[in-house]
């Protein structure tokens, strides 16, 4: 049941359970392209590395880890910094659950919110699990590389499909690092839970993906003219959420 699945923000020390995940993979599939399995200690630096800069996420039941996703530049060149790219690794007796759907929607979320404006996946072809996956989630193919890969006694080709995760402004503001966007998301939801809608409504449509943070940067501001010191359980936030926006 897809009621009992939860998105939790992954740290290092999940990657012994990543690992487990990932490691039929790398042995038995053509899904990913290594052709060692990374040790554990590698395995936590890839995590540890991924969350300074990306998101990287779990679902979990209970005290299972089902799965896992997360982002990586497209490129190093500054030029890139508004697009991404997306990996998901499900637990193989997992499929067919949501975890995937689940796992990418929150994902993106939190990609909206860094300010990340492309999202790309990179898929083995074939392999019409996950194109049609993808296509689902709103993706479509933009490039197909004919035998780029080797693995297992054969050549191997891959697409390339892409999500316009939100519209090309004329002018972007730089994106925000995860861990930034980690705390204002914490923040956020306090601000959207308040029931003051000065500065509820702006932080429900910053959580939604349907405001900047420019926006919302201006709604939290004026509430901290307007809340002038008073005490409540708010005041000591706008200062800090509009370091954060800013």
């Amino acid at each position: 049941m897809m009621d009992d699945i939860c998105i939790q923000v992954a740290s290092p020390a999940d990657a012994p359970a990543f690992l487990a995940i990932y490691a039929p993979y790398v042995r038995e599939t053509d899904v990913t392209f290594e052709y060692e399995v990374p040790t554990q200690e590698e395995f936590h630096g890839r995590v540890e590395a991924t969350l300074r800069r990306y998101p990287y996420l779990k679902a979990v039941r209970g005290e299972e880890v089902l799965g896992y996703a997360y982002a990586g530049a497209l490129g190093e060149r500054m030029a890139y910094g508004w697009s991404a790219t997306a990996s998901i690794y499900v637990r193989r007796d997992a499929h067919r659950l949501g975890v995937g759907k689940k796992l990418y929607t929150a994902l993106e979320a939190f990609l909206r919110r860094q300010g990340i404006v492309n999202l790309y996946a990179c898929i083995t072809y074939p392999n019409p699990d996950s194109i049609a996956f993808h296509g689902a989630m709103g993706y479509r193919t933009v490039a197909h590389y004919d035998r780029c890969g080797y693995k297992f006694g054969r050549w191997l080709d891959v697409v390339w499909m892409e999500k316009e995760l939100q519209p090309h402004p004329a002018a972007p503001a730089p994106v925000a690092a995860f861990p930034v966007v980690e705390e204002l998301t914490e923040m956020m939801e306090t601000f959207a839970a308040s029931g003051w809608e000065q500065v509820a409504l702006p932080a429900r449509q910053w959580l939604q993906g349907t405001q900047n943070r420019a926006a919302v940067a201006a709604a939290i501001e004026e509430a901290g003219r307007l809340c002038d010191g008073c005490g409540c359980s708010l005041d000591p936030l706008y200062r800090r959420a509009l370091s954060l926006l800013k």
